[in-house]
């Protein structure tokens, strides 16, 4: 799981479009200068403080570059219970020079993190997938 996008090429800092992205929040996507990038646990954040509190209080089970993916395995975990967060780069992304990287991710919260994957497990859809526990 990727805590860490390069952002792309030409794309430029969503808060100083006049400076050049430096890097992407590893939970939105959203590109930021050297100036807006916020490092924490070892993840590179935009100037949202709700990341900061996200990734105190949940953790990612799902890291893909499919949506549609990511929301089967929502629904699903929802279905049986489990509290969940996505966050998608989508909405920051544009074709800059022909390249469109993209991520989503999906958050349980720390608490029912080991139950989820389990869940997810017993009904099949944990192969491939990679999990990040934030403690």
């Amino acid at each position: 799981m990727k805590t860490h996008h390069a952002p792309s090429a030409g794309q430029e800092c969503a808060n100083h479009p006049e400076l050049a992205a430096a890097a992407v929040c590893g939970v939105c996507g959203k590109p930021v200068c050297a100036e807006c990038a916020v490092d924490f646990k070892g993840w590179t954040l935009c100037d949202d403080g709700q990341h900061k509190a996200l990734l105190t209080d949940w953790s990612v089970l799902f890291d893909s570059d499919s949506e549609f993916e990511t929301d089967i395995i929502g629904k699903n975990l929802e279905l049986h219970g489990y509290a969940t967060k996505v966050f998608s780069s989508r909405q920051y992304k544009e074709d800059v020079g022909g390249q469109r990287s993209e991520f989503v991710k999906l958050f349980v919260p720390q608490s029912e993190f080991e139950k989820a994957e389990i869940v997810l497990k017993e009904l099949g859809l944990r192969e491939g997938i990679q999990a990040t526990n934030n403690h």
